[in-house]
């Protein structure tokens, strides 16, 4: 809040007040301040006679509005956005928001100056001139022209409220209200409404209400919707201290109004009210400010009696008191009715009176025995009174006495209980017996057995006051705070107040169970169903009061009123706001780093040097009373999440160290509750220059390019080393696999030889020249790849010269395809050449290109589907340069990141069909050495296409290779084949059925001719997706499955087969030519049976499937012992297995009652029907009946076996019924069951 006084201007911060000294050249002469204003960009705007002047936070002084270098005197601004609009003589300014001169706009009149400036339409301003004149302005091009208001001249003040209305002032004539169009809405002066006086020198609006700042009348507050006047002033209200106002200003729930001598008043809307004392015999205060006792009479009226002021009268309706001198300087200390219209009263050290209500007569009470009043009155304890529900007059004084008004008869009350302290404080009724306290002891009067029983007692504990609510909790105040009690078991909760106090005087329990607690200056109101605070201070209207625990009263109408020693507190609960409390917000005021203002930016983010003294951090409240007491707790992130709480509004740091720091905030609100937690800043702490980054970066760059240089350095060496290894090891790696291949050229040619010499010899039987031509075959692909080996050796150690040959090209390529028509025929492959007839005679070397042809066509025929074609072409190309030669299939493709390693030595691609990976790096060395190149790419629509270029050489050269290391390339495709299944039978005894799964042909039909004599059916499939639907179909005995395989391999397949519980019974036995440790822990970590390796023994193979399905055999027996189908029915594996699981289930659960279809289809996770059908056709009997057989055979078992009861046997076979189990014993084996036990 910024005041402007003739002593300079003042800034409050909510907890200090502090003086701004105007610039030098503004306060030569006077200080007198015309005006304070903001705008929207949080600046403070100072208007004086001198000059304008303004705050912009961040600074810590007023700074002078210039212009041409000269000071502009004006008097208002209007704020439109993010410009100012300051009017000077006879000129507009413009400016933006960071105050640079946008615009200047001068006037079409002379002399003319503004003290009030609103915008009035889209184009126009209205102003208030300082001829008294009301103008409107084009704010385009400066013209002034009349005001449509009926009266324009005079006029002191001018105002435009919410409702698009303009409040104007006339000097002396009160305020005139129109609408935009100037039609006159209303007229108030004092001839013709309650206005109080005709100067108004300021207009407000607050809560759909005008406010008038008069000149001697107070504050005029208008309604316009009723037209009704409300007068703030000395004369209507006692708070009110004078009635020359000067300014108002509105801000959030407060309406401030400026005194011309007496300050700042704070106006806020209440329902609590503090009545002091007033002048004698006047009507609106109290005789002597503090009460003692209050009592309601039947009419509503408060009686009290005060602290020497004797007895007072309070009518509710009017807030008017009564005061009575007959009674003036008497301490009343207690009232209680006697009559219709007498009072018996209580005066401090001089005994009980009579008061009449009407007449105000105050006499004597005379005793009905003066020795009871002398023991009384002379022992100097207060006497306190009280009706108890028989009318009678109890009266609690040093001693405890009980007065019958009919019988005018003082009889003694016997108290059992000693010690207890005099003049006992009545509390209320619980369950029908009364309470009291003293300064220690709660006590209650047991109406049924006529004593009195201790209800609450603590040593070295004082109670302050006590009271008790609608629920029948006992509330009380002692020095250490408020703690509620249950009486019946004496439990204690003690009550924490939300601003740390502990020293409570008064309190009073409402009807709705509301704790109103009086402290020093604060009311506590404790909602106990919601545990919920709410704090009322001076601004709420509870004026400085040292509360007194007597003096409290709830009226009939709900009110509460305390006491204390500076007046009479009234709690309107009618008038108490039921919405929500307003809502306090803390924000960030403002920053000075080692004293000094600094601007903060929009992102509340700072930075702050390593070497600073002092932080200090400013905030206000948004939406709350500025005054009211809080406590603030802030919170440093990056220090630690402690809270610091305070009583002030600002934070204050003086070292940390540097890093990253947010500070947040909360304060208290009315109710006691904190507020959300907020961002207040974020600040950083630099770092010293030597720990900063750029400077740590330059060390670690430092570090680094030095390490680097050392590594690389060691590395070049390293390198070096590495390379004469790696050459050595190389050779040693070379000569090895040379004399390897060099020791398999024998044993191969013992092999090789003879079996061509078989076939040729055409005098094997039939079935057995399909086996030796298929060894002959695997034969010669081993001997080709041997000497592909050797001929690249030879290529890196001497020199190779190619024997060149005339040759016609498209003849020698027929010839070639010729021989492998047959073996791809074998596969319904198609194999077309596609030859350019332009191409004659060439010279190339024949052997070395067939070498070329052979393998990329072998390639083709690997990766090739089924019933697909394989395409050869040659063709000119590069004008008759070179010729192309392609291999074209209908295959799986390439992979777009294999293309570039297709040729590279012992590459293979990402798919599961065998090869070396040597074959096409051969070829391109051939290629390269006939100086032509090779390549591959992906067909338009389906498969790839490999190809090579040769010189077209019409001539012949002479052409040799320079020894070197060859470093090539290598590729993959898919092959898929359809199923075929064996069947061969013989009279000899044979498994059912085995599905073999290999994608090399020749070794599976090798394995096929091998097991059709161990196995009834054997199904085949090339790869694991081919295999899925034969399993699902026919459900083989066993699997026998390659692991390498294109789309599914062998791995995939088997974890497939034993994650399905309608397969998983199936052995399977994986083949590999991996020999590695990780293959094998997979193969059995999935669930195969065996894992055979490549090369293997055919006779092994077989012993093992044997062994894995006898095995299979002796498992299905042990589980089928108690009854399986009759011999020479034929069971499937999937019967057999079903029959196994059925066993399985009925010998776990033989002894279970619950044993039935229902209980065995969930087990076995089928529908009951299912079961059922299943079981029908293969045991030819329902499954109870089923159930019911192993029973007894199981019974049969105990019997023969233990010598368990009869009825231990029915139990544990299941029978629930030893009767039952009996019968149906001797139904089936035709005796009883002691019967069979002694005949066994």
């Amino acid at each position: 809040m910024w005041i402007g006084t003739t002593q300079g201007v003042y800034r409050f911060n909510g907890s200090k007040i502090k003086k701004y000294a105007l610039p030098a050249p503004l306060r030569q002469g006077t200080h007198y301040i015309r005006r304070i204003q903001g705008d929207d960009q949080n600046r403070t705007w100072v208007f004086t006679t001198k000059g304008v002047s303004y705050h912009e936070k961040g600074q810590d002084s007023l700074r002078t509005l210039l212009y041409r270098r000269r000071g502009v005197k004006a008097s208002t601004l209007l704020a439109d956005g993010d410009e100012v609009i300051i009017p000077t003589t006879d000129t507009l300014l413009t400016y933006s928001k960071d105050l640079s001169l946008t615009k200047t706009l001068p006037l079409k009149s002379s002399g003319t100056y503004i003290f009030e400036l609103l915008r009035y339409d889209t184009r126009h301003y209205l102003a208030l001139t300082s001829r008294w004149e009301l103008k409107i302005i084009d704010k385009y091009t400066g013209e002034l022209s009349s005001a449509p208001f009926l009266q324009t001249t005079n006029i002191y003040y001018l105002y435009r409220d919410s409702e698009e209305s303009y409040w104007i002032s006339y000097y002396g004539k009160g305020v005139k209200r129109y609408d935009q169009t100037g039609r006159l809405l209303a007229e108030y002066h004092t001839g013709n409404s309650a206005l109080s006086n005709d100067i108004v020198l300021d207009i407000e609006e607050w809560d759909k209400s005008i406010w008038l700042a008069t000149d001697g009348g107070g504050v005029n507050v208008i309604y316009p919707e009723t037209g009704e006047v409300e007068v703030l002033s000395t004369q209507t209200n006692r708070d009110f201290p004078a009635n020359s106002v000067a300014c108002l200003l509105r801000s959030d729930n407060h309406m401030w109004i400026g005194m011309v001598r007496e300050g700042v008043l704070g106006v806020e809307k209440g329902f609590i009210t503090t009545y002091t004392t007033s002048v004698p015999n006047q009507p609106s205060g109290l005789s002597e400010k503090c009460p003692l006792h209050l009592w309601e009479d039947t009419d509503g009226t408060i009686w009290i009696g005060t602290d020497g002021g004797g007895i007072n009268r309070f009518d509710p309706d009017t807030e008017q008191f009564t005061h009575y001198p007959r009674t003036f300087g008497e301490k009343i200390v207690s009232i209680c009715p006697l009559t219709e219209s007498t009072l018996l009263v209580s005066s401090f050290s001089k005994g009980l009176y009579l008061f009449d209500k009407k007449t105000g007569d105050y006499r004597r009470f005379v005793f009905p025995d003066r020795s009871i009043e002398e023991k009384l009155v002379g022992s100097g304890s207060p006497i306190n009174l009280r009706v108890n529900s028989k009318k009678e007059i109890e009266l609690y004084g040093s001693s405890v006495y009980r007065y019958l008004p009919s019988e005018h008869r003082m009889e003694s009350i016997f108290v059992n209980l000693k010690p207890l302290n005099t003049s006992w404080v009545y509390i209320g009724d619980h369950r029908s017996n009364p309470l009291f306290h003293d300064r220690s002891k709660v006590f209650r009067y047991n109406m049924s057995t006529k004593q009195f029983e201790m209800v609450f007692y603590e040593k070295d504990n004082q109670i302050m006051a006590a009271d008790l609510d609608s629920s029948g909790i006992l509330w009380i105040a002692g020095p250490n705070g408020v703690s509620r009690i249950h009486p019946d078991n004496g439990q204690k909760e003690d009550i924490k107040l939300p601003d740390g106090n502990d020293v409570i005087t008064s309190l009073i329990a409402d009807r709705d169970e509301v704790i109103w607690m009086g402290s020093l200056g604060v009311v506590y109101a404790y909602d106990s169903k919601k545990n919920h605070f709410i704090i009322y201070s001076e601004m709420d209207g509870v004026l400085p009061n040292d509360f007194l625990s007597k003096p409290i009263l709830e009226t009939a109408d709900g009110n509460i009123y305390m006491g204390g020693s500076e007046g009479l507190l009234r709690i309107n609960k009618p008038l108490r706001p039921s919405t929500g409390l307003q809502l306090a917000a803390p924000v960030l005021q403002e920053v000075f780093l080692d004293g000094a203002a600094v601007a903060v930016a929009p992102s509340l983010e700072l930075r702050v040097p390593h070497h600073f003294s002092s932080l200090d951090i400013h905030v206000q409240l948004k939406g709350a009373d500025v005054f009211r007491k809080r406590i603030f707790r802030f919170r440093i992130k990056g220090l630690n999440d402690e809270y610091i709480e305070t009583a002030q509004p600002f934070l204050s740091l003086h070292t940390l160290s540097p890093g990253d720091y947010r500070i947040t905030t909360q304060c208290t609100q009315n109710d006691g509750s904190w507020s959300e937690e907020s961002v207040l800043l974020d600040f950083e702490v630099m770092p010293p220059w030597w720990k900063q980054i750029w400077f740590i970066a330059l060390c670690i760059g430092a570090g680094i390019l030095l390490l680097v240089t050392l590594i690389h350095t060691h590395n070049r060496r390293m390198k070096h080393k590495l390379q004469e290894e790696e050459r050595k090891i190389y050779k040693e790696k070379v000569r090895a696999l040379i004399n390897i291949n060099h020791e398999l050229r024998t044993p191969l040619t013992l092999i090789y030889s003879p079996l061509k010499q078989l076939l040729n010899s055409r005098r094997i039987p039939r079935e057995q020249q399909i086996k030796v031509q298929s060894a002959f075959k695997q034969a010669r692909q081993m001997k080709n790849i041997i000497d592909m080996i050797l001929n690249m050796r030879k290529m890196e150690v001497e020199e190779n010269i190619l024997r060149m040959s005339s040759t016609a090209l498209n003849d020698w390529i027929r010839a070639i395809l010729d021989d492998f028509r047959e073996e791809f025929s074998m596969r319904e492959i198609t194999l077309g050449f596609e030859p350019d007839e332009n191409i004659e005679e060439m010279y190339f070397d024949r052997n070395q290109c067939e070498i070329i042809i052979n393998n990329l066509l072998t390639n083709a025929y690997k990766f090739s589907e089924e019933h697909s074609t394989v395409t050869v072409s040659t063709h000119l190309e590069e004008e008759g340069k070179y010729i192309r030669i392609a291999v074209k299939d209908e295959g799986a493709g390439l992979r777009e990141e294999e293309i570039g390693h297709l040729f590279t030595r012992f590459y293979q691609g990402q798919h599961n069909i065998q090869g070396s990976g040597i074959g096409l790096s051969y070829a391109k060395q051939l290629v390269e050495m006939h100086g032509g190149s090779i390549g591959a790419k992906n067909n338009e629509e389906k498969g790839a296409c490999f190809f090579f270029t040769l010189p077209y050489r019409r001539e012949t050269t002479h052409i040799k290779s320079v020894p070197q290391a060859y470093l090539n390339t290598v590729a993959p495709p898919e092959d898929n084949s359809p199923v075929k299944v064996y069947n061969k039978s013989d009279n000899q005894e044979k498994f059912h059925s085995i599905l073999i799964v290999e994608d090399d042909r020749d070794l599976c039909n090798y394995l096929i001719c091998h097991l059709q004599s161990v196995f009834k059916e054997v199904y085949e499939a090339h790869d694991g997706m081919e295999a899925l639907p034969i399993i699902a179909s026919r459900t083989p005995q066993l699997v026998l499955s390659d692991v390498r395989m294109p789309r599914m391999n062998g791995f995939e397949l088997c974890r497939y087969i034993k994650q399905k519980p309608e397969l998983n019974y199936i052995p399977v036995i994986l083949l590999t030519s991996c020999v590695d440790d990780a293959g094998m822990e997979e193969a059995f970590k999935l669930g195969a049976e065996a894992y055979v390796t490549k090369p293997f023994d055919m006779d092994l193979l077989l012993i093992q499937i044997q062994n894995i399905l006898k095995n299979q055999k002796i498992v299905k027996k042990h589980y089928a012992a108690i009854d399986m189908p009759e011999e020479g029915q034929e069971l499937t594996p999937a019967d057999e297995h079903l029959i196994i699981q059925l066993n399985r289930i009925i010998n776990e659960n033989i002894g279970n009652g619950e044993l039935d279809v229902n209980f065995m289809a969930r087990q076995m996770g089928m529908s009951r029907a299912s079961l059922y059908n299943k079981t029908k056709r293969v045991l030819k009997t329902g499954i109870n009946e089923y159930i019911t057989k192993c029973r007894l055979e199981h019974a049969c078992q105990l019997l023969k076996t233990t010598r368990l009861s009869i009825s231990d046997v029915a139990e544990r076979c299941g029978f629930r019924h030893p009767r039952n189990f009996s019968t149906l014993f001797k139904n089936t084996f035709g005796e009883s069951p002691s019967q069979y036990r002694r005949k066994d």
